[in-house]
Parts: C-alpha cells; sequence; structure tokens
C-alpha cells in the first residue's frame, strides 16, 4: 500500500509497505531513498544511482548506508559505497523479550492504549467496509508478493529495494 503522512515535514513523501505470510525472506526493513538531486556534477559521466539508508529491525539489526562518492584520482566517475553497521551481540527473540518484560513490570515495549485502539479501529475499518474498500491481493508462497505490489511502485516509477 501506499501511505502518505498529513506532517509539513512530509509533504510530498510517499510511505509504500508491503507485507505477508510466506513470503520470499523473513524480513522487516525501512529503507529511505533519497531523491536524485538536480544538477548533479558528474552525472554526465556516467549514471548514479540514489543514495538510500536501510534499517533492518529483523531478522538481523544494523543500518546500511549506500552513497555516491567521486572515485580517486583524476577519473570524473562515481562509484556507490556501503557502510555498514551491524549488531554483533546475540538478542533475545522477540517474544522472550517480551515476556520477560512482562514478567518484570518493564511497560516500555508494549504499545500504548491509544495505540492499540487506533491500530483496531483501522482494522475495524478494513474488515466492516462497504464501499472503496482496499484490495488485499494472493500470491504464491515464497514470493515477494503479489504482482500488484510491483505495479503500485512502477506507477510512481520506482522499485521496491530487494
Amino acid at each position: 500500500m501506499k501511505i502518505e503522512v498529513d506532517s509539513w515535514n512530509f509533504v510530498g513523501v510517499p510511505i509504500y509497505l508491503r507485507t505477508g505470510k510466506a513470503m520470499a525472506t523473513k524480513s522487516t526493513q525501512i529503507v529511505i531513498e533519497f531523491k536524485e538531486i538536480p544538477n548533479i556534477l558528474f552525472k554526465k559521466f556516467g549514471p548514479i544511482k540514489k543514495n538510500r539508508i536501510i534499517l533492518e529491525v529483523q531478522p538481523n539489526e544494523g543500518i546500511d548506508i549506500h552513497f555516491n562518492i567521486k572515485q580517486n584520482g583524476s577519473s570524473k566517475e562515481v562509484e556507490r559505497v556501503k557502510s555498514q553497521f551491524v549488531k554483533e551481540m546475540e538478542s533475545k527473540e522477540a517474544y522472550e523479550k517480551l515476556l520477560e518484560d512482562a514478567i518484570m513490570g518493564d511497560k516500555t515495549l508494549f504499545t500504548s492504549w491509544y495505540m492499540l485502539e487506533e491500530t483496531w479501529r483501522i482494522v475495524e475499518d478494513l474488515v466492516n467496509c462497504k464501499m472503496n474498500c482496499p484490495l488485499v491481493h494472493a500470491y504464491e508462497k515464497g514470493t515477494n508478493g503479489p504482482v500488484q505490489s510491483y505495479n503500485l511502485l512502477e506507477n510512481d516509477n520506482r522499485k521496491w529495494y530487494e
């Protein structure tokens, strides 16, 4: 799905969500892709990919930053480099941590009542929808989701980060 946030600092920033069970890989990522800057100095010497930050939530926690730099020396070509920050230590499974926190009385990772209520309101609206309802598309097990998810981004001249 494509959503937009009604906030001055996110005007014109599309947010795309893709989720499902039994997809090709089990991962949770947030990919921030920066807009192409107009009049890039070295663009005439070769294609330049967009800079991006990838926040890997699971299964491996970490941050990847992909950015472009001019090659050393007199070359006018740009190359893509990546900085990677990975959590080195072994972490507990999500349910292990939540159960331990519940036993200890730590509410930090638990949803607030307001957030829970709002989530149910959204789900209820989807379940009880009568007109102009969003579509849920089936897909083959082990794939990256339905073809409609690719069409959604292609309509905006974008692609999923795979």
